[in-house]
């Protein structure tokens, strides 16, 4: 009887191993990347979004970096929830000088990004 027991410990145990390896590998799989480059206003202004996300369960580290009529490049990093970031990307430009970015996230929560262009001033910042 004490043999028996022991035996189905230790068939639980390996189950158990089993699991939590098969669990680890799953998310931990390979990063996922993202990249997009956009030119609006005749090419003299380029929006470039790179990402990063660590697991299926984690969200995207997002940086936007913009350049633009000479302006040194500018950039901002933060971390957007959603599955796939491509299809959540919106561009809408207010006037010929303004654009807002917006990240549409799981919870359907947008992020927005006031993004101003032209040859006297580059501003990109999140709207509130």
């Amino acid at each position: 009887m004490l043999y028996r027991s022991i035996d189905t410990k230790n068939k639980n145990m390996k189950r158990f191993l089993i699991l939590a390896l098969s669990l680890l590998l799953l998310t931990s799989c390979q990063k996922e990347k993202f990249v997009e480059v956009r030119k609006f206003q005749d090419e003299k202004c380029e929006i470039k979004i790179t990402a990063e996300k660590e697991s299926k369960f984690s969200g995207w580290e997002v940086a936007v970096y913009v350049k633009a009529h000479g302006f040194e490049d500018g950039s901002l990093h933060f971390e957007i929830f959603n599955d796939k970031l491509k299809d959540n990307i919106t561009y809408n430009w207010t006037s010929p000088n303004e654009a807002i970015i917006s990240f549409n996230q799981t919870d359907g929560v947008p992020r927005k990004f006031l993004l101003k262009s032209s040859p006297q001033e580059l501003y990109l910042g999140e709207l509130k």
